[in-house]
């Protein structure tokens, strides 16, 4: 994991270090791009000329070179989206002037929330739970029937559809045109188009690419994580460069409490509440 490759570099003399110290002593400037190039080049494989995905092949795709570009494009695609709930996260963190690791593992504690990245399990159980294409469309049926919710559609910013899961599901038909895998995703995303309206999600996209490629099982959540991670720090150096603590204020709403008169002891106070 990426976390785990951060924590253990030399804290001292990282290209990502001596960034964050420039976006300290510069308050108010905006690094995020510079950031973003430099914690890029802090890595070995970008200096072996290696491409974004390849690091993961050993492990995921052995010995298929040519998966190399769909997971970079993946990592690409995750890496960031404006204020969601983990960069949101990952910003009030470095505002509170912790480490970049600890930045990172907040937004790895949001991230894997079932709204959020975690989402991305709840769609690899549909596409189980439908098995082929044939039994796409009633397993989305019968789930509506009884109520229950259906993942991996409908994302609040993209009523049109989401651009990241269309890329996604594009890619995932150019790698394996016709397989079992890839011809049940499609026919979930055109359940969803029939029975409620809805456009696939990243998360519909990143299981579909997953499963095109034959990755492992959970492979997809990975890579939200992993794409997520550089998003990540280059809002914490950007949020290092503002030198201001993040601090949204609150409003009580609920019922205000009262002095009453004494009670009939006569020997003490208490609260009562009144109806807003």
């Amino acid at each position: 994991m990426l976390l785990e490759r951060l924590r253990f570099r030399d804290r001292t003399a990282s290209p990502l270090n001596e960034t964050i110290d420039q976006a300290r002593a510069e308050p108010g400037s905006s690094l995020s791009r510079e950031a973003l190039e430099r914690v890029a080049d802090s890595f070995p494989e970008r200096r072996e000329h290696r491409f974004v995905g390849e690091e993961q092949l050993p492990s995921w795709a052995p010995g298929r070179p040519e998966a190399a570009g769909p997971i970079g494009a993946a990592l690409i695609l995750a890496a960031d989206h404006e204020l969601n709930v983990s960069a949101f996260t990952a910003r009030c963190v470095a505002s509170a002037n912790a480490s970049p690791w600890d930045v990172v593992a907040a937004g790895l504690a949001a991230l894997k929330g079932s709204r959020h990245g975690g989402h991305t399990e709840r769609v690899e159980a549909l596409f189980r739970e439908a098995g082929t294409a044939a039994g796409a469309r009633r397993v989305l049926a019968d789930r509506l029937r009884r109520g229950e919710p259906i993942p991996g559609c409908g994302h609040s910013l993209y009523p049109d559809g989401d651009p990241r899961g269309t890329a996604l599901l594009e890619m995932a038909k150019e790698i394996a045109p016709g397989s079992p895998a890839v011809e049940c995703a499609l026919a979930v995303a055109e359940a969803y188009r029939e029975l409620i309206h809805e456009h696939p999600t990243i998360d519909h996209g990143l299981v579909a690419l997953s499963r095109a490629l034959d990755l492992p099982q959970h492979t997809p959540l990975a890579l939200f994580a992993l794409g997520r991670t550089i998003g990540w720090i280059g809002h914490a150096i950007e949020q290092y460069g503002a030198n201001k603590l993040i601090r949204p204020r609150a409003a009580y709403v609920g019922e205000m409490p009262t002095i009453a008169s004494p009670n009939d002891s006569g020997n003490r106070w208490f609260l009562i509440c009144e109806d807003p």
